[in-house]
């Protein structure tokens, strides 16, 4: 077997083994390095004008470009993201840009990811266990030349990289716990509209329990911020806006 080859199967071979998704993507993150890779992303793909963070695993992206991504909702305007919606089989971000008729926008995304290094990817669509199209992409500082034999090795890579990263976040869900009554009411009413005074004014209770109940609620469904809690809680049907 060549190096490429037992490099993949190593890591099969480790996947499962990991307890937690930092570790499992820092060996991901060297194993794909191996195949020409410096970056990736696993994540669920949002309907549109949704925001990208709260659906996202995993990545090594730097920090200011997934910024960046996220707030200027660069997903519905990438064609590599709507690919992976129409697509099951692999592909590279090359053949994805190849339709002469992408918009200004898309021309746009691809040569600010190039200004980053990240000239060409590979992707690698799927469905979670909801059906919810969802998939990991790679970029590269070159284009993808690798030949079917290697395709097919990184796509099984990325398959049991997404579904034990998968697994690992599940657990750590069940592990925290669930949302309480108050804390899926408080998030309730700030999926609403409504800010912190607001919400302590509508329950009689005090402006600090209020903030207290939300930051509770973000640990639990590991988000970034209460917004995006309020983000995961409507996609979990926790919460009904």
């Amino acid at each position: 077997m060549d190096i490429l080859t037992v490099a993949a199967f190593e890591f099969l071979d480790r996947c499962d083994q990991h307890l937690d998704i930092p570790s499992l993507a820092k060996d991901f993150s060297v194993t794909i390095d191996k195949f020409g890779f410096s970056h990736f992303i696993m994540s669920r793909i949002p309907a549109r004008a949704q925001n990208l963070e709260p659906y996202v695993i995993a990545h090594n992206w730097p920090a200011f470009w997934f910024d960046r991504y996220v707030v200027e909702n660069y997903a519905d305007f990438d064609s590599v993201t709507a690919r992976a919606v129409t697509q099951m089989r692999p592909f590279t971000w090359l053949e994805a840009r190849a339709d002469p008729n992408r918009t200004k926008r898309d021309l746009a995304i691809a040569a600010e990811f190039a200004d980053i290094g990240q000239r060409d990817g590979f992707a690698v669509a799927m469905r979670d266990p909801t059906s919810a199209h969802s998939g990991v992409s790679l970029g590269s500082a070159e284009p993808v030349t690798l030949g079917l034999m290697h395709r097919k090795m990184l796509h099984m890579i990325c398959l049991n990289a997404k579904i034990r990263a998968v697994e690992l976040r599940e657990a750590q869900q069940r592990k925290i716990g669930r949302l309480s009554d108050r804390e899926r009411e408080i998030l309730g009413w700030i999926a609403n509209g409504k800010n912190t005074s607001e919400v302590s004014e509508i329950l009689g209770i005090g402006h600090r329990t209020v903030r207290q109940h939300a930051e509770n609620a973000r640990h639990k469904m590991d988000a970034t911020s209460i917004t995006a809690a309020v983000v995961r809680a409507i996609r979990d049907k926790l919460i009904v806006i």
